[in-house]
């Protein structure tokens, strides 16, 4: 159960930084149920820090960071002093660490996060494909925690059955999935997370209409993961 917490706020974290609602609603309190928890903290620390290795912090990033900060600053209430004082540190060497930071291409980052939702682990990308996929997995990245939020038991299975349509035959539903079960297998396991994949794949073999839309690579990729996970 921590372990799946700490996945699951990571996501969280992702979705702040690479979805713009999801980031201004944060900042307007929509989501301080999920901010304002020490998983969180020790996930925003220790995963900013990672992204800041990977030379993935880009500008927009580093601006998001910081105001996250202030935000978490100006509204956290701590159990006691030493608390504070605790997190005050590990915020502060934060934003000495963003302040120093020059930023790169990320490439190894996009790359792998290329290979783990289009499924082409251990394949080569070339240079115009993976131009065109990083913009995706920006977006992606952004998606991953609407999906996990929305085949957990966080979101009522009421809930989920009014939303499913707003998952057919997407392809960001598709890379998201691929991502989370490479990273996270063991949900697999989970029968809520399971049966409502289930759900979307059986309604997506009923709904090829949606398809009409899509260029011809992204219908093969919709066609080939349906095809792929129809045998859950």
């Amino acid at each position: 159960m921590e372990e799946f917490n700490e996945y699951f706020y990571s996501k969280f974290y992702q979705c702040l930084l690479y979805d713009e609602e999801i980031y201004n609603y944060s900042l307007k309190g929509k989501y301080d149920f999920y901010i304002f928890n020490s998983t969180f903290f020790e996930v925003f620390i220790n995963l900013s820090h990672h992204l800041i290795k990977l030379d993935v912090v880009e500008e927009s990033i580093k601006d998001k960071i910081h105001s996250l900060i202030s935000y978490i600053r100006n509204k956290a209430i701590y159990d006691d002093s030493e608390t504070k004082k605790y997190y005050y540190n590990l915020f502060n060497k934060l934003i000495i660490s963003l302040n120093i930071n020059k930023f790169n291409d990320g490439e190894e980052f996009y790359l792998h996060e290329i290979a783990k939702r289009f499924n082409c682990i251990g394949k080569k990308i070339n240079s115009n494909d993976f131009e065109n996929k990083k913009e995706f997995v920006k977006r992606s990245l952004g998606y991953d925690f609407i999906f996990l939020l929305y085949h957990t038991d966080e979101v009522d299975e009421e809930t989920f059955d009014k939303s499913i349509y707003c998952l057919l035959n997407d392809e960001y539903y598709f890379a998201s999935l691929n991502a989370i079960l490479y990273e996270f297998p063991e949900l697999l396991k989970n029968e809520t997370f399971k049966r409502r994949v289930k759900k979307v794949i059986e309604l997506n073999k009923k709904s090829s209409p949606l398809l009409l839309d899509k260029s011809f690579s992204t219908k093969i990729f919709i066609l080939k993961n349906t095809r792929k996970y129809s045998s859950l």
